[in-house]
């Protein structure tokens, strides 16, 4: 259990990341 949520934790992470980059690279246009 602690395993797949630390998953998940990864994951939000990760897509969190993905969004701030993509509004940057947005906003850079």
């Amino acid at each position: 259990k602690f395993h797949l949520e630390n998953q998940i934790h990864i994951a939000t992470y990760n897509n969190t990341t993905h969004t701030i980059i993509l509004h940057l690279c947005e906003g850079a246009e």
